[in-house]
């Protein structure tokens, strides 16, 4: 029995080791192929980081929002905007700072760097920009200046230190918050020098309106003004007030510009007469009242400002035509810009 059992074993010996080599030989490439399998997911994931690192931090802060007369504005440049907008957002109670909002005023703060000056001889110093942080942060330090002499330009102590605690709650430097507060008094000197520009005098109707609430309420000012009633009642008991200061609706003399889709209605009604509900205008559901004109008069110093103001955006419109180009905002970069607030 032992000499058949070895003789079987001499028989299948040979093929019993080469099986084992065999499922070795097997084992050992399938262990190759798992440690190669590893290193391509590990090989994988690093570049998806390396590449996701690239996108968000190299390749999008550096791609091209617009050009502005050879300068470039970058989507990287537009994070401290935006930033900037939602701080004032928040204090003002505004709304929701949109991306394209933050966009639009990173572009046009360069377009009125390269413009402004000389179009309309609006220049803004550095020392122009740090009189007004001053004016921002340090109050006090107004206050006590003496009048004769010019406003300071550097923030006191207590200043100092809520201009630093503003930037750092708000995450931006003071180059950044500088650059965004030159924009602004670009923009508020260009709307200065245009009202500036504007004549005192000019065609008007003498003009009394009630802004309604609601459409409701502004078809009721019209039934009622039709019924006999007079205007200043109703206006005492329907409009809403806006900072023209209007007493019993009276807005005085008017001229073309300063509410342009309220131009044809004015321009076209003849003295006495009450023209309205206009519904979704600019100032809302509103019923006028053309006392008098169309005529040469000097215009509502307020009113004169809305028009001034509605020309600087036509202004502006124009110069944004003429020199900005190449402007784009798509979605990825707009979700960028909030990602990165």
């Amino acid at each position: 029995m032992r000499q058949r059992r070895r003789a079987i074993r001499g028989r299948f010996g040979p093929l019993a080791a080469s099986e084992r080599a065999g499922r070795q030989e097997t084992e050992r490439s399938r262990q190759r192929l798992l440690r190669w399998g590893i290193a391509l997911v590990v090989l994988a994931v690093a570049a998806i980081l390396i590449g996701g690192y690239y996108w968000n931090s190299v390749r999008l802060p550096n791609r091209v929002v617009a050009e502005v007369g050879g300068e470039v504005v970058t989507l990287g440049d537009l994070p401290s905007y935006a930033r900037i907008m939602v701080a004032q957002a928040a204090v003002t109670g505004g709304a929701f700072v949109e991306p394209e909002q933050v966009a639009q005023v990173a572009v046009g703060n360069a377009l009125l760097r390269q413009v402004a000056p000389g179009q309309l001889a609006v220049t803004v110093s550095p020392d122009d920009v740090s009189r007004e942080i001053v004016a921002r942060f340090d109050p006090e330090a107004i206050l006590s200046n003496d009048e004769q002499a010019a406003a300071p330009t550097t923030l006191g102590e207590a200043g100092r230190e809520r201009y630093q605690t503003y930037l750092e709650s708000v995450r931006v430097s003071d180059v950044e918050y500088r650059a965004y507060v030159e924009g602004e008094l670009y923009r508020r000197g260009a709307e200065s020098a245009i009202n500036a520009l504007t004549a005192d005098e000019q065609e008007a109707v003498l003009l009394d309106w009630i802004i309604a609430a609601t459409s409701r309420e502004a078809q009721e000012a019209r039934d009622r003004l039709d019924a006999g009633e007079e205007f200043a009642a109703v206006a005492a008991d329907l409009h809403t007030p806006t900072a023209l200061g209007e007493v019993d609706g009276r807005v005085g003399w008017t001229p073309r510009g300063a509410f342009p889709d309220l131009d044809e209605a004015m321009f076209a009604a003849q003295p006495g007469d009450i023209v309205g509900p206009l519904l979704g205008t600019q100032i809302g559901s509103v019923v006028l009242r053309i006392a008098d004109g169309p005529a040469v008069n000097a215009v509502n110093p307020t009113v004169k400002a809305y028009q001034a103001r509605n020309a600087t955006e036509n202004w502006f419109r124009q110069q944004w035509t003429q020199h900005v180009f190449d402007y784009d905002l798509s979605g990825d970069t707009a979700q960028w810009l909030v990602d990165n607030l």
